[in-house]
């Protein structure tokens, strides 16, 4: 994914914001510096910068909304919702500017959604090795991973099309 790249409004310092929600200042004697995330009382990340010589507290999922989205659309649309369910997930795609109403409604529905099943109790997966021609089921992709010496994210790539082994294959079996 390419770093795309805003300059903070209104700040004093060179200060910009990834699409992805990293914070980076500039700093004459060696360049750009990333501003660390902190986790505020409500569990969002929030990032200490300097507007008009005061250090000010800024949520992240707010910043990237207002730099990459625009201006909220009312002034009651003071939340986000991450459409994910990930307050963690800064991707612009992912924030929409939500009114408190709004944000509680979302909670509800993406509450009742059903929940994917993780490790064991998921998806199968069917390993090929296209030199051998023999097939090997794994209860799971981390069970598929250790066994032929890959990461789980890679086999999942691999299953997904973004990625290429060559001399296996892989497919989910449930």
């Amino acid at each position: 994914m390419p770093i795309i790249l805003r300059d903070i409004i209104g700040t004093d310092m060179k200060i910009q914001l990834s699409i992805q929600g990293t914070v980076k200042y500039q700093d004459p004697s060696i360049g750009w510096v990333k501003i660390e995330k902190h986790l505020g009382k409500n569990k969002h990340h929030y990032v200490d910068i300097e507007i008009e010589g005061e250090v000010i507290t800024k949520r992240v999922d707010k910043l990237v909304l207002r730099h990459f989205k625009g201006k909220r659309p009312s002034k009651k649309h003071t939340e986000v919702i991450h459409l994910d369910g990930d307050i963690y997930n800064h991707l612009d795609d992912n924030l929409k500017w939500a009114t408190k109403k709004e944000l509680k409604a979302f909670k509800i529905e993406f509450a009742a959604r059903p929940k994917p099943v993780q490790g064991k109790k998921g998806r199968g997966v069917k390993v090929i090795d296209n030199r051998s021609k023999t097939e090997t089921l794994y209860d799971s992709p981390s069970d598929a991973a250790k066994a032929i010496g890959m990461t789980p994210s890679k086999l999942r790539q691999s299953i997904r099309g973004k990625l290429r082994i060559n001399d296996f294959t892989f497919e989910y079996t449930t």
